[in-house]
């Protein structure tokens, strides 16, 4: 048999982590928005080890899985399955705006360079001339 103190405790930090990876990922979410790309890098960062912490406590919890059958877990496993539901569906919005967020700079920095091209070698071109270089020569 297995004690119960020990999942209800997997179970919790289970929850924890969870709870965890949700404020990650609403602070993801504000770093992206604004494109600081140094505080976001640290928070994948920590978001990975905060998978790898979730793996090492899934991999706790299946090692005995005859709890799953009992009663008093249900309610726990019903609010981590919600929790994570919502992680993902979180997640998944943040992946969509970073992705805009990503084609919005690319489209502003083409916007851009095409300028800076038409500028260089179209524009300034003709607003220096070159000593001797006429147009229009004489004789």
């Amino acid at each position: 048999m297995v004690p119960v103190e020990e999942i209800q405790a997997g179970l919790a930090k289970k929850m924890a982590i969870l709870e965890k990876i949700s404020a990650n990922i609403g602070t993801q979410r504000r770093f992206v928005q604004r494109r600081e790309m140094k505080g976001l890098k640290r928070l994948l960062r920590d978001m990975d080890k905060l998978f790898d912490e979730l793996a090492a406590v899934n991999q706790e919890l299946r090692r005995n899985e005859q709890w799953k059958d009992m009663s008093c877990f249900r309610a726990a496993v019903g609010a981590i399955a919600a929790k994570q539901s919502e992680v993902l569906t979180s997640s998944a919005a943040m992946v969509q705006e970073a992705a805009m967020v990503r084609n919005h700079v690319a489209a502003q920095l083409r916007r851009l360079r095409a300028g800076r091209n038409i500028t260089n070698r179209y524009v300034s071109c003709w607003l220096t001339r070159r000593p001797g270089g006429r147009f229009n020569q004489k004789g």
